[in-house]
C-alpha cells in the first residue's frame, strides 16, 4: 500500500509517495491537477495532460497517475474525492500566500481611505498593512490633503461628559 502526502512549499504543491517527493507543482498548476481528477472521477473524461510531466489516465481500477512516463501511483476510486479535497486545499494555501503582499497593500490603502471593511484574516497581515498604510510614501502621496496645515489636528470626535446636562464634544 502506498502513502500519499500533499505538502505546501512556497507557493507550490509537494506530492511524496512513501515518504519520497515524486513531483512538485506550481499551485495553478496543482489546481488544474485537482480539476482533472475531478473530471475523470465523474467521467467527463477518460485521460488529461496535467503538465509536461505529469499525466493522468482512467483506468479499471481508478486512476494511474504517470510521471515522465512511468506508472507513479495507480489512485483508487475510493480516495479519488479525499486527493482532490486535499490538493484543491493545499493549493489554495498556496495561491493566498502568492497574493499577500498584494493584498497587503491593497487592505493598506483601504485602511489610509477610512474603508470599514477588510480584505485579509491573517493578523501578521494585517499587521503589516498597517505599517504600510502609515509609512509607506507612495500611498501618502495618494491621499495628499491640500488644505489642512501639518499641525492641525483631525480625528474621530469623541462624546466626553459627567452629569446629562453637560455635555460638550472634543475633537
Amino acid at each position: 500500500m502506498q502513502q500519499v502526502r500533499v505538502k505546501q512549499d512556497n507557493y507550490h504543491v509537494q506530492f511524496i509517495i512513501n515518504n519520497a517527493k515524486l513531483f512538485k507543482l506550481y499551485w495553478a498548476d496543482a489546481d488544474y491537477f485537482a480539476d482533472n481528477l475531478r473530471h475523470i472521477f465523474n467521467g467527463t473524461t477518460t485521460a488529461e495532460v496535467v503538465d509536461k510531466y505529469v499525466v493522468l489516465q482512467l483506468s479499471s481500477s481508478g486512476i494511474h497517475l504517470f510521471y515522465k512516463g512511468n506508472l507513479a501511483l495507480e489512485i483508487p476510486r475510493n480516495i479519488i474525492k479525499e486527493l482532490f479535497r486535499a490538493v484543491k486545499g493545499v493549493a489554495r494555501e498556496a495561491e493566498s500566500l502568492m497574493d499577500v503582499h498584494k493584498t497587503i497593500y491593497d487592505q493598506a490603502i483601504l485602511l489610509k481611505g477610512g474603508a470599514t471593511f477588510g480584505l485579509l484574516n491573517d493578523p501578521k497581515a494585517i499587521d503589516e498593512s498597517i505599517k504600510t498604510a502609515l509609512w509607506d510614501t507612495q500611498i501618502r502621496r495618494y491621499f495628499n490633503t491640500p488644505g489642512i496645515p501639518s499641525k492641525a489636528t483631525f480625528g474621530v470626535p469623541s462624546v466626553i461628559g459627567g452629569e446629562i446636562d453637560k455635555w460638550f464634544i472634543r475633537i
